[in-house]
């Protein structure tokens, strides 16, 4: 910036306080002061004005640069979610596999009667059961008791009738049938009730 002083009589005195001059004229001649800390000078009289300039500051404003660090970022989780493993499976009562099968037979020259004595050694009652068992090769079921028989020779059935259809646990219920027989007086291998295979004794 740029100031004129205008100066009237012989010889003056200008003292300017708070600004700190790099350079000023005299009747447009430069001329640099000594004693431009104090910002004072002793003007004769020939002088009718001083115009004294300022440098404009060289240092440029401060900038603030952008933020250099990224947002952070949340990865996904990297743990699989937990899995409910299948419920375990709970057979029906009845149906465990705790069941026992007690076989006698009373055989003649050619025929038999054969006791059943069928236990429920679960820890639940059944509830509607069939005893299903293979008679020996030459034997014929002819009539039988305290159930219904289903087939006479290979594969026979005995499904409950309606006064023993339900077996408490550790509850017994007896049936049995008369059959012919042409020499083979064998019992059956194996039964199996409600599906479930029972001890035989």
């Amino acid at each position: 910036m740029k100031k004129v002083v205008n100066l009237h009589g012989r010889s003056s005195t200008v003292n300017i306080s708070g600004v700190h001059f790099t350079n000023f004229t005299v009747q447009g001649r430069q001329v640099t002061s000594q004693t431009d800390g104090d910002a004072s000078w002793n003007i004769n009289s020939y002088v009718s004005n001083i115009t004294f300039a300022t440098t404009p500051p060289t240092t440029p404003p401060p900038t603030t640069p952008p933020p250099t660090t990224p947002p952070p970022t949340t990865p996904p989780p990297t743990t699989p979610p937990p899995t409910t493993p299948p419920p375990p499976t709970t057979p029906p009562p009845g149906q465990s596999g705790d069941c026992a099968v007690g076989y006698t037979m009373n055989s003649w020259n050619d025929g038999f009667t054969a006791s059943i004595r069928i236990t429920n050694r679960g820890t639940s009652a059944i509830n509607g059961w069939t005893l299903a068992f293979t008679l020996p090769t030459g034997q014929t079921l002819t009539n039988g008791w305290n159930a219904t028989y289903t087939g006479s020779s290979g594969q026979v059935s005995a499904r409950n009738v309606s006064y023993n259809a339900t077996l408490a646990a550790g509850e017994s219920t007896d049936i049995g049938f008369q059959a012919t027989h042409t020499g083979n007086t064998g019992r059956p291998g194996s039964f199996t009730l409600n599906g479930v295979s029972c001890v035989v004794s």
